[in-house]
């Protein structure tokens, strides 16, 4: 079921990457990488996995990241039922982290929009979702309210190549300009996806990369069996 009157780079790349109507599916992807929390922290490696929503702005993200030898977390990263959420605990059980509120609501639905590439099929089936072109090759998408956006930057070729928003709030630093790069499409599971990308805040010091992580598997799942 094609969503009416979306924008043509959005409308052929989801047509391209989503050759079958997938209204009433989730996409459950596997990741590893590489993750950091500051500049001056190393890097930590994690595998995950996440499972995002064709049909509602709603996405989990289960990972276990490698802190130093011995020493690991696991980190839930979600947005369901309007709420953001962010936990992290030590082995499992020891908090480390929590995190809700106003501002991890608009965050983690900005992720949500963020990672619309990873989940083609939810630009053509997901009412929730607004669209409008920003210039020939960019396209805003938000949710809710208009400052609660991602812009799609697409490249010659019709894929987007980034993710760009200057209204996602970095804990402690307010709004900064925050930007994922996607690369390397190729079909997974039925679906045409960038397997690798990563993610970077524009401070004014300088950016500041956090994440780097590639596709291990993805599969199209009913919603039903979730």
């Amino acid at each position: 079921m094609e969503k009416p009157q979306l924008p043509e780079p959005v409308l052929k790349f989801a047509q391209r990457n989503c050759p079958q109507d997938l209204q009433g599916y989730a996409v459950k992807i596997e990741q590893k990488g590489v993750m950091r929390l500051t500049p001056e922290k190393p890097w930590s490696t994690f595998y995950a996995k996440q499972l995002i929503s064709s049909d509602k702005v709603e996405f989990e993200w289960h990972a276990k990241v490698k802190l130093k030898p011995f020493i690991w977390a696991k980190v839930l990263d979600a947005y369901r039922n309007q709420h953001g959420k962010l936990n992290a605990k030590l082995w499992g059980f020891i908090p480390l982290a929590k995190a809700s509120g106003p501002d991890v609501d608009r965050s983690e639905a900005q992720r949500y929009l963020a990672e619309l590439p990873w989940c083609p099929s939810a630009m053509l089936t997901n009412p929730k979702l607004n669209f409008k072109n920003i210039s020939a090759n960019v396209v805003r998408v938000w949710y809710g309210n208009e400052q609660t956006y991602v812009d799609l930057h697409f490249d010659p070729n019709g894929d987007v190549v980034s993710s760009y928003t200057k209204t996602r709030e970095r804990e402690g630093f307010g709004c900064q300009p925050w930007i994922g790069q996607f690369e390397s499409y190729q079909e997974i599971g039925g679906l045409r996806v960038p397997t690798r990308g990563n993610v970077r805040w524009e401070a004014p010091d300088g950016p500041f990369e956090y994440w780097r992580g590639e596709l291990v598997s993805l599969k199209v799942i009913k919603v039903k069996e979730v």
